[in-house]
């Protein structure tokens, strides 16, 4: 069994197998021989050669299948700040509704969190994020 990986644009878009006694497809340009291990969520392709993506240096990393390598996304990086800020937002809301078992005190100490939560994407840098603390501990 021949496999192959059929890539655009340095990413593998797809992968296929063949029996040794079937020749390439002239449709299948493009394909290179491979593994069978290669994935397009694992490999990429660069000057005709597939390669292992190297591990992920963090969250806010964004594989550049061209140049095949890792780079630092300040967008993906907010994107996660505003997910996990939406997130401990919702996690209060029942606590300030008019009918919750909240004391005054503790409701306007919640009101003024959630609005510190708001205003953590006012920060500059995503990398240096202060969180303000919960005064539910």
């Amino acid at each position: 069994m021949k496999h192959y990986a059929v890539p655009l644009n340095g990413r593998i878009v797809r992968t296929f197998s063949l029996n040794e006694d079937i020749d390439l497809p002239e449709t299948e340009t493009t394909a290179i021989e491979c593994g069978a291990w290669v994935s397009p969520s694992s490999h990429y392709e660069r000057n005709g050669e597939i390669h292992p993506i190297p591990a992920q240096p963090g969250d806010s990393w964004v594989f550049s299948y061209v140049k095949g390598t890792w780079e630092y996304s300040q967008n993906v990086a907010w994107e996660l700040i505003r997910r996990k800020r939406d997130q401990l937002i919702a996690a209060t809301d029942w606590r300030i509704l008019p009918d919750a078992p909240t004391t005054p005190e503790m409701r306007a100490l919640l009101i003024e969190y959630r609005q510190a939560l708001r205003d953590v994407t006012d920060q500059v840098h995503p990398e240096e994020i202060v969180w303000p603390t919960s005064p539910l501990g």
